[in-house]
Parts: structure tokens; sequence; C-alpha cells
């Protein structure tokens, strides 16, 4: 991915041959079904003894939390430099719902640039298509009033 943005090998593209843009699409979407089969692990906290069943995320088994959050790093630049590019936000979108639960807190410091480029140029689609990660996102790390 990193080497086709570089390169600028996108803008060799054409509408009837989009290759660059098909082979980071499909790329994006791997890694998000890849993220889907990765479960996080949980260790419980304790707080005076009582761990009030709630779970605290530590991690991916396998070590696969650093691995996603740099494609998604990677993915953003990806953005950047197609931001017309529909099929990409769509991908990248795909992406971004399979990383939420595969990493955990660990996706927060990059969930502002993530959101900037999904809605880049949002049209009404774009908008709709956001509403079910929005939702994800409130719900996986909403904080319960003690």
């Amino acid at each position: 991915m990193q080497k086709v943005v570089k390169q600028g090998l996108v803008k060799l593209d054409t509408d009837e041959n989009p290759f660059h843009i098909m082979s980071l699409h499909h790329a994006i979407y791997a890694v998000g079904s890849v993220a889907k089969g990765t479960k996080p692990f949980f260790v419980a906290v304790v707080l005076n003894g009582d761990t009030k069943g709630f779970p605290v995320h530590s991690g991916t088994i396998g070590g696969w939390e650093d691995s996603f959050i740099t494609t998604l790093q990677l993915t953003l630049m990806v953005m950047d430099a197609t931001p017309q590019s529909e099929i990409l936000k769509d991908a990248a979108r795909f992406m971004f719902q399979r990383l939420v639960p595969a990493v955990g807190k660990a996706i927060l410091p990059m969930l502002a640039p993530s959101v900037v480029r999904l809605l880049r140029d949002a049209q009404m689609r774009d908008i709709i298509d956001f509403v079910p990660l929005l939702s994800q996102l409130i719900f996986r790390f909403k904080v319960s009033p003690l």
C-alpha cells in the first residue's frame, strides 16, 4: 500500500482500468477480514479486590494490534492520496469496523483522523454508511456512570 501511494501509481489508473485502486481496495478488505478473525483477550480490572465484572482489553492474541494500527495509518495515507475514491472509502469503513473489536482502546487515538477522512466530501450515502460505525463506537466505548 505504501509503495502504491508514495510512487503515485494510483494516478496511472483510468476508469476503464483501475488496477491500483482495486489492489488497494482488496488489501484493505483483506486486513479487515483478518481483523474479524482475531479476538481480543481480556483481563479483569481489580478494584479493592472486586472486579465489578468489567473486562479491560489487553491486546489481541498473537500480537496483531500494532500491525493493525500501522495498517490503519497506511489506509489513512491512501485516503489522503485518493480523496475522491468511493470504493476506497467503503473499504476503509469496512476495515475500521472490523478493527474496533480487534484492537479495542488502541484505536481511540486514530479515531479522529479516521472519521475526518471517512466523512471528507461526504454525500448522503456516506453519512448513512457511517451511522452503524458511529453506533458501534458509542456502544463499544461508552462509559457507565458510577
